[in-house]
Parts: structure tokens; sequence; C-alpha cells
């Protein structure tokens, strides 16, 4: 994420199939709904040829704008100094 918020990209494998029941416990489908979303683009997409399904790809994956960047800042600042004010569980 740090790289897609300094301007870089995030290559990943990833579903053309968004299924929201897999969102709890994949990376790959939320990158999936990020683009679908519209928040993130994409920027290349290289198929294996060794992969007969086609089913997985790797994908490079960009954050579409500056205000998209700057919102996804915001929101990972909040997420840190929100985890500074959680009381300790000893």
């Amino acid at each position: 994420m740090e790289d897609l918020l300094n301007g870089g990209t995030l290559q990943t494998q990833m579903g053309e199939e968004i299924i929201y029941s897999d969102l709890n416990g994949s990376a790959e489908a939320v990158w999936s709904l990020m683009v679908a979303s519209g928040y993130l683009r994409i920027e290349n997409v290289d198929i294996n040829p060794d992969d007969t399904s086609l089913k997985w790809k790797t994908y490079t994956l960009s954050i579409t704008n500056g205000k998209t960047r700057r919102m996804f800042a915001t929101i990972i600042r909040r997420w840190f100094r929100d985890a500074g004010n959680k009381p300790s569980n000893k």
C-alpha cells in the first residue's frame, strides 16, 4: 500500500469475478473489489501461458488519482492513530 500511496504500482494475482463472501479472507478479492469500485485501475495484465484455465492473471494496479490517494492516506493515518488509543489487554 505504501508503494501505491507514493504513486507506484502493486502487482497481484486476482480473479476477474468478485465473490463478496471471499472478502473476509482473501486479499485478492479486496483488490478486485477496489478495482471494480474505481479506487484502483489496471495498468497491465500478465497472463501465465502455463495456466490453461486463465482464471488467475497478474495485474499491475495503481491508484486512480490524487483525490483517491489522499483519501487512502487519511484512512491509514486514522487507523494508526486509533490503534495507538486502544487500551491494553494486560
